[in-house]
């Protein structure tokens, strides 16, 4: 006779739950494995009919590079003592000059204030743009202005120094910009 266990079932009946369970799992898992293979067994390529012509129409107008109109441009101009004037750039005749950036720096000021005269010719008309170079004790003063200046064809840029009566060492002024084709 078997013997039962410590609640008084038999040891048969409490073997068979956990025997199902076994095989279940074990059914579960094999048809998982299954169903993934045949997920990526190989299957025969589907074909789509062959090249097909195209037509382009309207082909008369040109592709163009938009930025190619604006070519970006620097000068640059050192002012010293015996040449306080300078022409900075000379604008080509078939090109418009859009100064977007002056820089300015100088050495050791001994004048409280420095003015930088910007000159060019915008629609015919003569502009003056005036830059003032404060030191403030600095040994090498600098000043960047982002503004937006324009030149006509064929013109040139001048540069003009001037202090309050003294003169500094030298004063090198450069801009950055682009030339717009006409």
């Amino acid at each position: 006779m078997k013997k039962a266990l410590a609640h008084n079932y038999p040891a048969q009946t409490v073997r068979k739950p956990i025997m199902l369970r076994v095989r279940l799992v074990s059914g579960l898992t094999l048809l998982g494995l299954l169903a993934g293979i045949g997920l990526f067994a190989s299957r025969p390529a589907h074909t789509v009919g062959g090249p097909v012509p195209v037509t382009v129409a309207n082909t008369s107008l040109a592709v163009t590079d938009a930025d190619a109109a604006r070519q970006a441009v620097s000068g640059a101009l050192i002012l010293t003592d015996s040449a306080s004037s300078g022409t900075l750039f000379t604008i080509p005749s078939d090109k418009r000059l859009v100064m977007e950036t002056v820089s300015i720096t100088g050495d050791r000021f001994d004048a409280n204030t420095y003015t930088i005269e910007v000159d060019t010719t915008q629609g015919g008309a003569f502009r003056q743009t005036f830059l003032n170079l404060l030191p403030n004790g600095a040994p090498f003063p600098a000043l960047t202005q982002p503004l937006r200046l324009y030149g006509d064809p064929g013109t040139q840029v001048k540069v003009f120094a001037s202090s309050d009566g003294r003169e500094a060492k030298f004063v090198a002024v450069s801009f950055f910009g682009h030339l717009v084709n006409l």
